[in-house]
């Protein structure tokens, strides 16, 4: 549903940068992105080839300075405050005025997955987080913090709206061309 009829996706960074961990970046890709709710893009400070926790190197589709408007940039990692400070500071410099939210603050001891969907829940709903964490096969479900709406309001009230104009076209088809009978 979210994929077909959630129209106002919301914008995120994801904040590249050196020593990242890839489980970290993927919970964050992997559940916003794949949800249907949001967009994903990546960002870092410069145009260069980030080199990750264990050596996979990445390039940024944006850079600070030339980002587009976006709704919220998510820091992955529990230890991003200290491990990104340049580019935090280079964020903070910048004059965005998206929220920068660090997705791992106080996490340690956690999977790398369960903010991601606690904070999804909170974003859009609970059903989507829930479906976000079936949809990666993760078990652990009853160890998350699911707090939100019950379900997505615009998903199933655009949908919702849809049928009733549909029915509605319909019912003034069959009134205009099929409903005069010839005496």
């Amino acid at each position: 549903m979210n994929n077909a009829y959630q129209w106002n996706k919301v914008k995120a960074g994801v904040l590249l940068y050196n020593g990242a961990d890839e489980l970290d970046l993927s919970a964050a890709f992997d559940t916003y992105g794949a949800s249907g709710t949001t967009n994903t893009i990546t960002v870092s400070s410069k145009n260069e080839a980030i080199v990750t926790k264990h050596g996979l190197n990445l390039v940024a589709r944006h850079q600070i300075e030339d980002l587009p408007t976006l709704t919220k940039m998510i820091v992955v990692g529990a230890n991003a405050e200290s491990e990104a400070a340049a580019d935090i500071e280079q964020w903070n410099n910048s004059g965005s005025h998206a929220k920068l939210m660090f997705l791992h603050r106080g996490m340690s001891g956690r999977f790398a997955m369960d903010p991601a969907f606690e904070d999804l829940a909170k974003q859009e709903d609970v059903q989507t987080a829930k479906f976000a964490a079936k949809r990666l096969e993760y078990r652990a479900t009853d160890q998350l913090k699911l707090e939100g709406r019950p379900f997505s309001l615009e998903a199933y009230g655009v949908t919702a709206m849809l049928c009733m104009l549909s029915l509605l076209a319909a019912w003034l088809i069959d009134r205009r061309f099929f409903g005069r009978k010839k005496r």
